[in-house]
């Protein structure tokens, strides 16, 4: 069965997109086959990963029972694909949550990647329903909000969703302030280990691409023997000793929902 993931923290400007970018393509040329399922509005992981996608999504797949394969789309890297949700300013409530996690579940592949838009909204929420683990990533220059809200999240995650946290990524670091101490009481805190410390790297930003991400591009896939591709690959690495996830009840996801829609 599949791994589904989240990459998130109710924090913008962490870089979740560009380094779940990465360690897709690093999945990707260890051979695993890997969906990225395209959730954020702005289509940056369409634009970053070079997939030309078509008019079936899997909003399309779910109102006219299509087979979700049929949904997912060729990219620059061979062995990832992009699932382009479709929804626009649809609602993911009004397409049911029920629904979409019967056909996420009916991917033929082994890993799944969610891509959310910040803030945190209702496709967050279905995200983490949806997806096995949580990898909360978290940034130096705002350490001490990410893990204050990265404890709050690991929570929602674990205790209503079903999402195991499975550990954080401390990126964009330019300074030696996180010391191990620091990291081992977040560790606790989380209740998850860390995977990985990504140094801060200006070139590796840049490769997001301007405001359109038109000159987005993979940093992985181009310099694969720099210290930020060495990081990507202990992530990707992790990730595969992950155990496989389990189905999950697709009546309690739909209950869960209905009563954040109600609150």
């Amino acid at each position: 069965m599949l791994k589904t993931f989240t990459f998130t923290i109710p924090k913008g400007g962490v870089g979740k997109t560009l380094l779940q970018a990465n360690v897709a393509v690093a999945l990707a040329n260890a051979g695993k086959k890997v969906v990225v399922f395209d959730a954020d509005p702005s289509k940056a992981m369409e634009t970053i990963t070079g997939a030309k996608t078509g008019s079936v999504t899997l909003s399309q797949a779910i109102k006219r029972n299509l087979d979700v394969n049929n949904a997912i789309y060729k990219t620059d890297v061979e062995n990832l694909f992009l699932l382009p949700s479709g929804l626009g300013v649809e609602s993911y409530f009004d397409l049911g949550p029920a629904r979409i996690a019967k056909k996420i579940e009916e991917l033929r592949c082994d890993f799944l990647f969610i891509d959310i838009p910040f803030p945190m909204s209702e496709s967050a929420f279905l995200a983490l329903g949806l997806s096995h683990y949580l990898v909360m990533i978290m940034s130096e220059d705002e350490f001490s909000l990410c893990v204050e809200s990265g404890i709050d999240l690991a929570r929602l995650a674990r205790h209503v969703f079903d999402c195991k946290p499975a550990g954080f990524i401390i990126n964009r670091i330019t300074t030696d302030k996180i010391a191990d101490k620091l990291v081992s009481l977040v560790e606790k805190a989380f209740e998850a280990p860390c995977i990985a410390k990504i140094k801060e790297d200006p070139i590796v930003r840049k490769s997001y691409g301007g405001p359109n991400k038109r000159d987005a591009y993979i940093f992985f896939k181009l310099y694969p023997d720099t210290e930020f591709a060495a990081g990507i690959r202990l992530i990707a690495d992790f990730l595969i000793a992950l155990p496989e996830g389990s189905s999950k009840p697709f009546g309690v996801l739909e209950n869960v929902m209905k009563q954040i829609k109600r609150s």
